[in-house]
């Protein structure tokens, strides 16, 4: 879904990262959990940037007040068997 913004910079979360997101957070309400979020940039900051986020790798289920995770060769694995290697990582939480 894209959403209209009044600043040069724009966040697109499509549905399915946001098919995700939900799916995260209701079946995983009582933890914490985090991942590697895909995301690939257009345009200029002169011009306007737009961020698209492709995918999120969910890495960690954590405790109520905690997650964290390294970083590992089955990110760049996932990134490889679900076509995200033009993309950034970022984190997701």
């Amino acid at each position: 879904m894209k959403r209209e913004s009044q600043s040069a910079y724009n966040i697109e979360i499509g549905e399915k990262v946001e098919g995700m997101i939900r799916h995260f957070c209701n079946r995983i309400h009582d933890k914490e959990w985090s991942g590697v979020l895909f995301y690939t940039v257009t345009g200029t900051f002169e011009e306007g940037l737009t961020v698209e986020c492709k995918d999120i790798c969910l890495m960690d289920v954590g405790s109520a007040t905690y997650t964290e995770f390294d970083t590992s060769p089955d990110i760049a694995g996932y990134m490889v068997e679900n076509g995200l290697l033009d993309c950034h990582m970022g984190l997701v939480h």
